[in-house]
């Protein structure tokens, strides 16, 4: 009796542990084993980038006009993703060899006929005649994220030139945050999370003809880098999908670090988490 009761035991024992090898589908990887768990949820997540931080205000001063020969004038927008955050104490600097060349606080609002956005109106001193490339760097401090943005460039200066009214100057910061200094660019069909869109391998004719991959991907798709509870990367699959050329961009603090990868499927209201399924490359 006791022998059978064991027996029993064992088996049920067996069957959990298969039930759950099939609930965290274990996926091998050329380079890693990418592990995911399955969870359906009721509501869309809300994966955002938290962009604060704690950088005091600096103490930016305007140019003394009569220090330069001549200006030009620069209108740059600021980018989809810091416009939520722009308040009236934001600024707008411009750097030439460390040189502040050029000052724009508040930002401003170009009215009707423009794209909805914040923009900032700048004059940019210099003392050089006809046409200059600049290696330049543009601040943006903004007030409600206690957070400076950097983006540097190379720019022709012309005098008198009126630059980013025809077609929008509008810097990647978010590339430049002080808060994130490293960046990386994972291409999503090489990405474990391509494991769910492959045709699985059958056994028989009739079973390939059955077969469909986990996820088909669709627009409105989620996918998005965590590092613990912390959002990294967001990208929604568009009318692209998921192509060779489709690509998201991760934010880090240091080579190396260890990023979940997760994967909203919006048809099916499902979010498939990989476990240090990437790390971050030097």
């Amino acid at each position: 009796m006791m022998k059978a009761m064991n027996r029993m035991v064992f088996r049920s024992v067996i069957l959990l542990a298969s039930l759950t090898l099939l609930w965290a589908c274990s996926k091998d990887d050329d380079e890693n084993n990418s592990t995911y768990s399955v969870a359906n949820v009721s509501e869309s997540p809300a994966w955002q980038i938290d962009w604060s931080n704690n950088q005091e205000r600096p103490d930016w001063q305007e140019p003394v006009a009569s220090d330069y020969e001549n200006w030009a004038v620069m209108l740059f927008k600021i980018e989809d993703e810091l416009s939520p955050y722009v308040s009236d104490n934001d600024m707008m600097a411009l750097f030439v060899d460390g040189e502040l060349r050029g000052l724009a606080k508040p930002a401003i609002s170009l009215g009707e006929g423009y794209e909805d956005g914040k923009f900032f109106l700048l004059k940019a001193y210099g003392n050089d005649s006809g046409q200059s490339l600049l290696d330049v760097t543009l601040r943006y401090y903004s007030s409600s994220l206690s957070h400076i943005f950097t983006r540097s460039a190379q720019i022709h200066y012309v005098p008198d030139e009126v630059y980013g009214v025809d077609e929008d100057y509008m810097p990647q910061f978010t590339l430049g945050a002080e808060k994130y200094t490293t960046t990386m660019s994972l291409q999503l069909s090489t990405s474990p999370i391509a494991k769910l869109f492959e045709m699985p391998e059958a056994s028989s004719a009739k079973a390939k003809d059955e077969a469909s991959p986990i996820v088909v991907p669709e627009e409105g798709d989620v996918v998005a880098a965590f590092v613990g509870g912390e959002c990294r990367g967001v990208y929604t699959l568009d009318g692209q999908l998921v192509g060779p050329d489709v690509s998201m961009t991760i934010l880090g603090t240091s080579a190396g670090e260890s990023f979940t990868l997760k994967y909203f499927d919006v048809d099916e209201m499902t979010v498939y988490t990989f476990t240090d399924a990437v790390k971050m490359k030097k």
